[in-house]
């Protein structure tokens, strides 16, 4: 299973888009661990969890997933984490 990198631009202070992003995956059953340098994200899905890590760069959160279900494609992982820093 090949892993999925995309990054992520947002806007603003990135503590603030952290504990916005923390929040969002928190509230979804989801955990992220870590601070402004980087950490890991582990999310639910139907078919089973998604995890991988993080690091920020300037005004982009850099993600790459490592383990993920088959069924799951990579670009509905990375707009369920947009819509979790939105």
């Amino acid at each position: 299973m090949s892993n999925c990198r995309f990054s992520i631009t947002f806007t603003g202070d990135a503590l603030a888009t952290l504990n916005k992003t923390k929040e969002g995956i928190t509230k979804a059953g989801g955990k992220l661990e870590g601070d402004i340098t980087g950490g890991s994200v582990i999310m639910p899905s139907p078919v089973g969890s998604i995890e991988g890590t993080y690091t920020i760069q300037g005004q982009n959160l850099e993600v790459e997933i490592t383990k993920k279900p088959v069924f799951v494609p990579c670009d509905l992982i990375e707009s369920e984490l947009k819509k979790r820093i939105s």
